[in-house]
């Protein structure tokens, strides 16, 4: 009898950077409350511009960080605010390693909800990507979430953006606040 053993990083972050080569088992549940969609954010991080004087720049925080709260409230307001989907939080990827880069993690309310998402989202179109959503093995973030990033951002993580835990993006108070309205409480826990 061969036994397979489940991938930790799989079951733990629903992605793996072995992908299909990994040796362990990557195993997908039926249905999930989380809903995964890879490479869906286009991170502006590893980016560039050309500028007027036709020098290659880098995007600033400043750009970075609006884009990223559009993209956020974008996705929100598609999903709870035009769909009634509850949505108890957003997750948005910022490492820069490939099998993470993007990777958006929608936690749901229910398992209703989780399906409702899954069959709004599948073969639609986000800015150009196609969605394929996952449900998702994760459902405890905390244990997904590098805590290192939590505490201080990507320079108190060693690793930095190849770290194999998520570094998660977070929208700003104010925003929180406009779309979790009355559960930003239960939100920013």
């Amino acid at each position: 009898m061969i036994l397979i053993r489940t991938c930790t990083f799989y079951w733990k972050i629903g992605a793996c950077r072995l992908g299909d080569r990994c040796s362990h088992l990557h195993q997908k549940p039926a249905y999930s409350q989380t809903i995964m969609i890879r490479h869906m954010y286009p991170n502006p991080k590893g980016a560039h511009f050309v500028d007027e004087n036709g020098i290659l720049r880098p995007f600033s925080q400043e750009f970075i960080k609006e884009w990223f709260e559009n993209f956020y409230a974008d996705i929100f307001k598609e999903l709870e605010t035009k769909n009634g989907i509850k949505i108890e939080d957003l997750y948005i990827c910022d490492n820069t390693c490939e099998h993470m880069f993007g990777n958006v993690y929608i936690s749901l309310a229910s398992i209703p909800d989780a399906q409702k998402c899954y069959e709004l989202l599948k073969g639609k179109y986000h800015a150009g990507r196609l969605l394929t959503p996952e449900y998702s093995p994760v459902l405890d973030f905390s244990e997904a979430k590098c805590k290192l990033f939590d505490r201080g951002g990507e320079e108190h993580c060693p690793k930095g953006a190849n770290c194999n835990n998520l570094h998660v993006l977070r929208p700003s108070e104010e925003l929180a606040k406009h779309l979790f309205g009355e559960r930003y409480e239960s939100y920013k826990q």
